[in-house]
């Protein structure tokens, strides 16, 4: 998959791009500017919806409602969070979805490795099978 068939998934109405994290939504962008900054304009575009998961919102929580929210479409879990993988598998059975889990606390190199992983295999990650879709829709 090159960049510009990423960029005309991400910009389909099948793909959601959504950032759930512990961590505040403000100090998520900060650190985007920092460490990844052509990430920030995705960010500040809109394109991905952060969402923050503290004090009282839990994981679980907030990936239940965006599930709700989105359905029928595929749910992807992608990261070394435990929690974000339990809240995933969790989702009901007509709620289609995928985890992919990296490696916590990786080196930089496996950090890479991962990433260009996901890259290389985000299609066969994103498909969804007609049975899925059937379920998803009863």
């Amino acid at each position: 998959m090159c960049s510009s068939d990423l960029q005309a998934l991400l910009s389909s109405r099948e793909v959601v791009p959504c950032v759930v994290t512990g961590a505040g939504v403000l100090w998520l962008t900060q650190s985007a500017e920092h460490l990844l900054p052509r990430t920030t304009a995705v960010l500040r575009a809109g394109e991905v919806s952060v969402f923050s998961a503290r004090g009282k919102l839990t994981k679980r929580a907030v990936i239940g409602s965006m599930a709700r929210a989105f359905a029928p479409r595929l749910v992807v879990s992608i990261g070394d969070g435990a929690l974000e993988q339990e809240a995933v598998r969790t989702l009901p059975a007509t709620c289609p979805r995928r985890t992919v889990r990296f490696i916590e606390a990786p080196t930089p190199r496996q950090l890479v490795e991962q990433w260009s992983y996901v890259y290389e295999n985000l299609e066969a990650v994103l498909e969804v099978s007609r049975r899925e879709i059937g379920r998803a829709h009863v």
